[in-house]
């Protein structure tokens, strides 16, 4: 760990989108990834589905889950206030869920979606 990162705390963010966002996501989403390549606070993220992903379907894709670094809640939620996903209108911080998380254990999966 880096030290910036020393003396934080990890924390799991689920942050639903707003309503019909879906075609503005998929507009940004690459600028979202880039700047969160950029981040080093966030360890993981990914996406909240609607239903579970079927071959040859479009994702139905509803808000996003991230792992974060973090002193506090606040500073949480101030590492998100500047995402892409945010200045867009996608993410809806008013019904954002943080919770302080402790990994028991983290491991590479084979299989791949």
């Amino acid at each position: 760990m880096s030290a910036s990162l020393a003396g934080k705390s990890e924390w799991l963010v689920l942050i639903p989108d707003h309503e019909g966002v879906l075609k503005k996501r998929m507009e940004v989403r690459p600028l979202h990834f880039a700047a969160l390549s950029q981040k080093e606070y966030f360890s993981m993220g990914g996406g909240l589905l609607e239903d579970p992903p079927k071959e040859g379907e479009p994702l139905k894709l509803n808000g996003s889950a991230v792992m974060t670094y973090a002193a506090s809640r606040e500073e949480v939620m101030e590492q998100l206030k500047d995402d892409i996903y945010v200045t867009s209108g996608v993410w809806d911080l008013s019904k954002v869920q943080i919770y302080p998380f402790k990994c028991a254990f983290r491991k590479e999966l084979s299989v791949r979606q």
